[in-house]
């Protein structure tokens, strides 16, 4: 199957990029900044910009958009945990909560040979 690129679907890292968002059935009209914002990095990557400075930003990109496997398990994980999207700073505090939580219901008083 021969195909022809439109002139939008650019070359390389943009296409591969316009592939993965026309794909992913998870994102919606408010995803429109983010992925335009993807595009355009994509965009200057292929056209030979600093790689050193941009990949971190697609790599945010991309995971912003969950078209990582790195995103998408941490998504399909908030989904077993309530479907609330969970940050690292979520997860300190829980740690935290539950550390808390076991300590107080642990038995105060001292059972050892001072008792």
């Amino acid at each position: 199957m021969d195909e022809q690129p439109d002139s939008d679907s650019g070359a390389g890292l943009a296409r591969a990029l316009n592939a993965s968002v026309d794909a992913a059935e998870h994102l919606t009209e408010t995803d429109q900044a983010i992925v335009e914002l993807g595009r355009t990095v994509a965009r200057l990557l292929d056209q030979g910009a600093d790689a050193v400075k941009l990949t971190p930003i697609m790599v945010s990109v991309l995971d912003a958009l969950a078209l990582t496997p790195k995103a998408r398990a941490r998504g399909s994980k908030a989904a077993t945990s309530g479907g609330l999207p969970t940050s690292p700073i979520d997860e300190l505090r829980e740690r935290r909560r539950a550390r808390i939580t076991r300590t107080e219901a642990m038995d105060a008083t001292a059972t050892g040979p001072d008792t």
